[in-house]
């Protein structure tokens, strides 16, 4: 399980330089000023979720947030499938409000999540209605896959592949309980 979120991190992340209006905290470096000028991380979060998220975009109203895909940080993932799908969903459901409020994110557009994800998971919410849409899953990923199966080999990368379907899915749940959440307050 760590190993497919490392890669799939890494790969969706790879060479990528630039300005954006999110960072995940876990790769966020700020001034102590700064950290306290946007009033530090929102303490609505019941866990680690999407308090960064919500902290860097406040942070980018001011001042620039630089991405540095080879930053050479590394992560210790969870170390289950049940628990990497829990904290997936739990991460969609508690970013739903904070994109509803700032619409400019949704998409992915300057994001640390990059596009591929939201398209992803649109592509497999698609695929509840039009199956074929699942394709499409398997299409944006298959430059992954490829890479994946070079670096790790074929078994792998078609239990990659499963695991981006699983953690599509899984976001699609965090989305749905979100907007559900929001309807219901």
């Amino acid at each position: 399980m760590q190993q497919f979120a490392h890669e799939e991190l890494v790969w969706r992340r790879r060479g990528y330089k630039g300005y954006v209006e999110t960072l995940v905290s876990n790769n966020l470096w700020c001034d102590r000023e700064v950290f306290w000028e946007v009033g530090g991380y929102p303490e609505t979060y019941k866990a680690a979720s999407s308090e960064d998220l919500e902290f860097s975009w406040e942070v980018s109203r001011k001042h620039k947030l630089w991405w540095d895909g080879e930053n050479g940080v590394f992560h210790d993932f969870t170390p289950t499938i049940r628990a990497y799908l829990s904290q997936q969903g739990r991460f969609a459901r508690d970013a739903v409000p904070m994109l509803a409020r700032n619409r400019k994110l949704f998409g992915g557009g300057r994001t640390h999540h990059g596009r591929q994800l939201y398209a992803e998971v649109a592509l497999a919410a698609a695929g509840f209605v039009l199956p074929p849409a699942w394709l499409g899953v398997w299409a944006v990923n298959v430059p992954f896959l490829r890479w994946v199966a070079r670096k790790r080999g074929r078994r792998f990368a078609w239990k990659a592949l499963g695991m981006v379907f699983l953690r599509n899915f899984a976001a699609l749940w965090g989305v749905a309980c979100g907007v559900w959440n929001m309807l219901r307050r």
